[in-house]
């Protein structure tokens, strides 16, 4: 940044895939990402099948 403001080479950054930035930024918004044990999968909507899910960090899980 300069003076408070986002340069065009920040804003370039933050949207090009596999800069660091670009990945803290996704990962802040959506989520870790991580692999499901061997074998295991669901089907998302359209019926793809992931064998990677997000995990929401922000959420305080059940106790």
């Amino acid at each position: 940044m300069v003076n408070d403001r986002l340069t065009d080479q920040l804003i370039y950054e933050s949207v090009k895939n596999g800069t660091d930035l670009n990945e803290t930024i996704d990962q802040t918004l959506k989520g870790k990402e991580m692999k499901m044990p061997h074998g295991l999968f669901f089907s998302d909507k359209d019926g793809t099948k992931r064998t990677e899910i997000r995990i929401k960090w922000w959420e305080d899980p059940p106790i």
